[in-house]
Order: structure tokens, then sequence, then C-alpha cells
């Protein structure tokens, strides 16, 4: 069995918003955090950023090759 770590959230942020997204990509809340890490990792893109500037970028690179 894994160690667990305690993350804390905003209840509201956890129980409308984290618990939907979550059932919608994984079938556990760990999972669901693995996936949305690993894809801001892949896409090389920081969840502060605005997401009309990454996708600019992104298509940028995409015209280059």
């Amino acid at each position: 069995m894994d160690d667990f770590l305690t993350i804390r959230f905003r209840r509201n942020t956890a129980q409308q918003r984290f618990k939907r997204f979550s059932k919608k990509i994984s079938s556990t809340y760990t999972d669901s955090k693995e996936t949305v890490l690993n894809s801001f990792e892949w896409h090389g893109c920081l969840p502060s950023e605005k997401f009309k500037k990454v996708w600019a970028r992104k298509s940028s690179k995409f015209r280059k090759v």
C-alpha cells in the first residue's frame, strides 16, 4: 500500500469542482491529479498562464515544423 500525504483544498473547490471533474477523467482522485499534472508537463504550460497565450505559442511551433 502506498503512503498518502494530505493536500488541502478549499471545501468549495473540492466538493463542487474537483470531484465532478475527477469523475469525468479518472476512477480515482490520485489518477485525476496525475493526469492533470502530466498534461501540464507534456504541453509545457503553467496553470497561471492564459490559455490564449499557450495555444498561440503551441500553434506557432506547429507551423515551424
